[in-house]
């Protein structure tokens, strides 16, 4: 026997609405870095292209930090479940939290519900932060 739980369309009148709730919230990310230590500043902190895997590797080797997160690509469509899972230490609280940058994020593009996370002031995060 199969289940399907459609996500609701409507609210009784007077509920105050809940995000993340019916909502339609796509989260997009397009290789998305973060190093921590000197080699960040020799890659330039914030940058939306792609940085060169070798040369991560060379800054870090020759400057001395971690690479948290990897070059990491994903899209979440309305309706999708997401997990992030791995072993301790492999970098899933850092991903999340570069994501609504409560960690600054070395380099890569975020987009949640169609605004640019990467580039959004800090009134906009606290926005987002709550209400998305």
């Amino acid at each position: 026997m199969t289940t399907v739980v459609e996500p609701p369309t409507a609210r009784p009148s007077g509920e105050p609405a809940r995000p993340g709730i019916g909502t339609e919230t796509t989260i997009s990310v397009e290789h998305l870095w973060k190093v921590f230590g000197p080699a960040e500043d020799r890659l330039g902190r914030g940058r939306s292209d792609a940085p060169d895997p070798a040369a991560v590797d060379a800054a870090v080797q020759k400057h001395g930090g971690t690479i948290a997160v990897n070059d990491v690509s994903f899209e979440v469509k309305p309706g999708e479940v997401f997990v992030v899972m791995g072993l301790s230490g492999s970098g899933k609280s850092t991903l999340v939290r570069t994501l609504i940058r409560l960690i600054e994020p070395t380099a890569g593009e975020i987009e949640i519900d169609g605004r640019d996370v990467s580039g959004a002031s800090q009134e906009e995060l606290r926005e987002l932060r709550r209400h998305t």
